[in-house]
């Protein structure tokens, strides 16, 4: 939802497209029509987390960096990556938590330079197209 009135009135839900297994979607505006966000970008299960950047208010992804992912796809539910939550504090730097695999929970925290060198190196990979 859009709001271009500090919350007064807001624009209709619109339903965003993510390969997902209807799963916890973490998301922050960076400005500018641009958001970051964090979730499971596969729909059979939740044993890869990703970091994805839109350009567009969420209408395209693009994968900046995988955080976590099972290895071994013949066990596909041993492992599961859930939960995201994320923060920018105001140092600028970004904090993303999650449970890992229901035992732990695992803290990521990275800056403003790397998320733009991540996505710079995945935009000129061409990882597009959460959708």
């Amino acid at each position: 939802m859009i709001t271009n009135d500090a919350g007064s009135t807001w624009s209709q839900p619109q339903k965003i497209h993510l390969p997902n297994p209807d799963s916890a979607v973490e998301v922050l505006a960076l400005g500018n029509d641009r958001l970051l966000g964090v979730f499971n970008d596969i729909e059979e299960a939740r044993w890869r987390l990703v970091l994805a950047v839109s350009d567009n208010l969420g209408m395209d992804w693009r994968t900046v960096k995988i955080l976590d992912e099972q290895q071994d796809a013949s066990d596909a539910n041993r492992y599961q990556f859930s939960y995201p939550w994320m923060l920018r504090t105001s140092d600028g730097d970004f904090h993303v938590l999650y449970t890992w695999n229901r035992t732990r929970i695992k803290h990521i925290e990275f800056n403003e330079s790397w998320l733009e060198q991540a996505a710079s190196v995945a935009g000129a990979s061409g990882k597009q197209g959460q959708r």
